[in-house]
């Protein structure tokens, strides 16, 4: 047998004739059947979705495969692309009620004792429905570790030093606008740890912010409380920033129903031993201390606090900490709202450099 070989211009003879004439018959699939074909290959070994990988918002402009691999590992993942740009804005409007559920709670209850009552049932809610949905639990130790110290930062140490200024007469949006110095203070450390470039515009924003909060402590000092107030909401202010830089580094992306367990674990090795140590009193299960109870359980600790993980694993440190410059401004007009409080004129100018300042310090830098 031999075969004429067009694109070589030899004529092949014998066996390997045979096996060219079969090459040349055997015509290869179309582009979109292999491609099919291949996908399904790539799910069946336990890749990530395909289906994901096609979507233009799989790709956020920060977090990347991270972020993909994190929405490949949620249940919601297939859905919730087309609701990414509402996460940001859901997420500033259910956190700053968390100061309002501070203020709540205080007259019927001593701070850490809710606290540490408010992350243990969180962590039997979120046991339970990780069981219920089959959530992916984290692996390894390392993990585990790295998942319970940033939950001791940012649930622990940040809502432990607000509860306890709250408590000891600090205004409610004092100490937001106070912890709201997280962008700046965040910004210099993910520059220190994650080697970002500074800028003149950068350090400006800085500048406002510290004025701001100067501005309130200074001329509303009614509003701070008392002296050891200042130093908890100041001891807030280091853990939520440390606490974001820290899990953003060390923290794989996880599924936030088994996460968050490991989470508010780590937050209850801070919370449990200062009460033991510094309360002696029981909270009294009245009404009002049972909604706000039940508020900050299901709104902020199960709630925002999927959201802020969503945002953490997806987005860089310095834009999810910029979220936080609404907060003040957003707790001012509804503590006036819901409690009452009035607001000098100050306060506002305060809250309005800061919350410039946070801005110029966080905006995207070219």
């Amino acid at each position: 047998m031999s075969v004429f070989d067009q694109t070589s211009g030899l004529r092949r003879n014998g066996p390997a004739a045979v096996v060219f004439a079969r090459a040349e018959i055997i015509q290869p699939a179309p582009f979109h059947k292999r491609q099919a074909r291949g996908r399904a290959v790539h799910q069946m070994r336990g890749g990530v979705s395909f289906a994901a990988l096609d979507r233009p918002s799989s790709f956020p402009q920060q977090g990347g495969w991270a972020a993909v691999a994190a929405q490949a590992e949620t249940p919601f993942g297939p859905c919730m692309h087309r609701f990414t740009p509402l996460i940001p804005v859901a997420f500033v409007l259910l956190w700053h009620t968390g100061f309002l559920g501070a203020r709540g709670t205080m007259p019927h209850g001593p701070a850490l004792s809710t606290l540490s009552i408010r992350f243990s049932i969180v962590m039997v809610l979120l046991a339970g429905l990780a069981w219920l949905t089959r959530a992916t639990w984290p692996q390894g130790w390392p993990q585990r570790a790295h998942l319970v110290v940033a939950g001791a930062l940012i649930h622990g140490v940040y809502l432990g030093g607000v509860f306890w200024a709250v408590e000891h007469d600090m205004g409610a949006a004092t100490s937001a606008l106070i912890v709201g110095l997280q962008p700046m203070l965040t910004a210099l450390l993910a520059m220190w740890l994650l080697t970002e470039r500074t800028t003149l515009v950068l350090w400006l924003g800085l500048a406002l912010g510290l004025g701001g909060t100067v501005l309130v402590v200074v001329f509303d000092a009614g509003q701070i409380g008392e002296p050891r107030a200042l130093w908890a909401i100041l001891i807030a202010l280091v853990g939520i920033s440390v606490g974001s830089v820290y899990q953003k580094k060390f923290v794989a992306p996880f599924d936030w129903r088994a996460g968050a367990v490991w989470q508010f674990a780590g937050s209850l090795l801070i919370t449990v031993p200062f009460t033991l140590l510094l309360e002696r009193e029981l909270p009294t299960l009245t009404g009002q201390y049972l909604f706000w109870l039940g508020w900050l359980i299901v709104v902020l600790s199960i709630g925002a606090v999927a959201l802020l993980n969503t945002l953490i694993q997806s987005q860089s440190a310095i834009n999810v900490a910029s979220f936080f410059y609404l907060i003040p401004s957003l707790v001012a007009v509804t503590s006036w709202l819901v409690f009452g409080d009035t607001m000098r004129w100050t306060t506002w100018i305060g809250i309005s450099l800061t919350s410039f300042g946070v801005w110029l310090a966080t905006r995207p830098r070219v």
